[in-house]
């Protein structure tokens, strides 16, 4: 079963998410802020990550960042989440090393395409 990190401080979301990527058989773990992300994305080495850009601690593009510096961590899909649809954010976040993106709200067909093509270059 793929594991997958969703990090996002908005707990509805997050659980929204969760549950319906538990019912497509994956295992879910959450984290609620950059740090506790980056710290459970060591520790789990998940499949694939979700991001949310606007985090508590330590913000998205600083923990994608810090993820994709770190040897145990660099190999793994990250798809940055945001309400915030600014060209500036998305430049950020791929400079920070994500590998996709997805505006908030997002429709789940178009985040399991999302997923499904990270998945597959894995």
């Amino acid at each position: 079963m793929k594991k997958i990190l969703v990090v996002d401080d908005d707990k509805d979301i997050a659980k929204g998410v969760a549950a319906w990527l538990e019912l497509h058989s994956f295992e879910v773990f959450l984290a609620h802020d950059g740090k506790a992300g980056i710290t459970e994305a060591r520790r789990i080495k998940p499949s694939l990550i979700l991001l949310d850009v606007v985090l508590p601690l330590i913000n998205g593009i600083d923990a994608c960042r810090a993820l994709k510096e770190d040897r145990e961590t660099s190999h793994i899909p990250i798809i940055m989440l945001t309400s915030l649809s600014d060209i500036g954010d998305v430049e950020k976040a791929f400079q920070a090393g994500a590998n996709d993106y997805i505006s908030k709200p997002f429709q789940m067909d178009r985040l399991d395409a999302k997923i499904k093509k990270h998945l597959r270059q894995e």
